[in-house]
Parts: structure tokens; sequence; C-alpha cells
């Protein structure tokens, strides 16, 4: 996986920080916004970057938590892309767990 440069990575990890610093499961909107807002400065391919793992898992765990299977599928997927050669399972666990809840 690519790592990003010195200046965007500083700014893609600031928009995670605030993102889970101000979680309120009661309004997951602004949570979602913010870390989608870190997902839109990756360059493209997104999932070729270090930092599209952290993302695509916070965000899929939100959905998760919040109920929204669909989007929690659509982010669980994204998150095992961004996953190649870790081999610890745990987008795999993930991708699984949202497809049981949908079955």
């Amino acid at each position: 996986m690519a790592d990003l440069n010195k200046s965007m990575k500083s700014q893609v990890e600031k928009l995670i920080d605030e993102a889970m610093s101000n979680f309120n499961p009661n309004d997951i909107d602004n949570t979602i916004s913010i870390l989608k807002e870190a997902w839109e400065l990756l360059p493209d391919p997104k999932t070729d970057w270090s930092d599209s793992f952290l993302i695509s898992k916070y965000i899929t765990h939100v959905y998760f938590n919040s109920k929204d299977f669909d989007n929690a599928l659509k982010w669980a997927r994204t998150f095992n892309e961004s996953d190649p050669g870790r081999d610890f399972g745990e987008s795999e666990f993930i991708l699984g767990k949202v497809l049981y809840i949908k079955e």
C-alpha cells in the first residue's frame, strides 16, 4: 500500500480524528460526512492508500452500528478492497458480519 505525502496525510488524519472525537451515535451524519471528506482527499484508486483502510473501516462500523446495513455492506466491500496483504481477517470478518445480518 502506498503512503500519502506528509501534507495530505496530515489533512486526512486531522479529519479522521475530528470525525471520531465528535462521534455521536444518535447523529451519525456529521461523522460520516467528515470521514467521506477524508476519503475524497485520497487520490484514485482510493483503495490503494494506507489510509483507505482506516477510513473505510470506520465508515463501515458507523453504518453497521446505526443499523444502516445497505451502506455498511457497500463500505465493508470497500474496506475489504483496502485490505490487501494484511492477512489479519478483519475486513473479511466485518464483511461476513454485514452479510449475515442482511440475510
